[in-house]
C-alpha cells in the first residue's frame, strides 16, 4: 500500500517534525537552474518554548554554517496526533509577521497524493505600513523515498512539491 509504512502504520505529522530545545539538524542548498542562488548549508536548532497569539510553539532559527549569518525563525508547534503548525516567521530579534490563522505545514496524517494550501496575510513589524501576502501549495508525491545524506541512510522519507508565491504593498 502506497500510504503505509515497512511496518504497516500510516505516517503521522508528529514524526517528521522533533521540536524538544537543543535538537537540531542540517541542510543543504542547491540553486535551482538558472538560479543566482548559491549552494549553502543551514543548521536549524529548536531554541526555546515561546508563545505566540496565545499558542505554545517553538521557536526554530537557522544559521548558514558556511557564513555564520543568522537567517529566519520560524515559531512551529504541534501536538502528539495532530498537524505540525507555523505561528509566525522572523529574525533572531523580532517577529516579522504571525499567522492568524496559522500555516499548516504538515496535515495531521499523511498519504501520498494528499495536497494541501495555506493563503496569509500578515503585518510586518519591521515595515508597519506594509502587508506581506502569502500563497502556498503543497502536495505529498510520496511517503516512502529513501535518502542517503552523509549522516546516513533513511527511509520513509516525505517528499512534498512545494510552491510559494508572496507579494509585500
Amino acid at each position: 500500500d502506497e500510504n503505509k509504512t515497512e511496518t504497516g502504520g500510516s505516517l503521522n505529522a508528529a514524526g517528521y517534525y522533533p521540536l524538544e530545545v537543543g535538537n537540531y539538524w542540517i541542510y543543504k542548498s542547491s540553486p535551482l537552474q538558472n538560479s543566482s542562488h548559491q549552494h549553502s548549508t543551514d543548521r536549524v536548532t529548536v531554541k526555546r518554548i515561546d508563545v505566540v497569539n496565545g499558542n505554545e510553539c517553538f521557536e526554530v532559527g537557522s544559521v548558514n554554517a558556511d557564513t555564520g549569518e543568522t537567517n529566519v525563525s520560524r515559531w512551529t508547534g504541534k501536538d502528539s496526533n495532530g498537524p505540525v503548525f507555523e505561528y509566525a516567521f522572523g529574525t533572531a530579534k523580532y517577529i516579522l509577521s504571525d499567522w492568524d490563522p496559522p500555516h499548516m505545514v504538515l496535515p495531521g496524517t499523511i498519504v501520498k497524493g494528499l495536497s494541501w494550501e495555506n493563503r496569509m496575510e500578515g503585518q510586518n513589524e519591521a515595515y508597519p505600513d506594509s502587508v506581506l501576502y502569502a500563497y502556498m501549495t503543497y502536495r505529498v508525491e510520496s511517503i516512502k523515498e529513501t535518502v542517503t545524506v552523509p549522516a546516513g541512510t533513511f527511509d520513509n522519507c516525505l517528499k512534498i512539491n512545494f510552491i510559494f508565491k508572496f507579494t509585500v504593498s
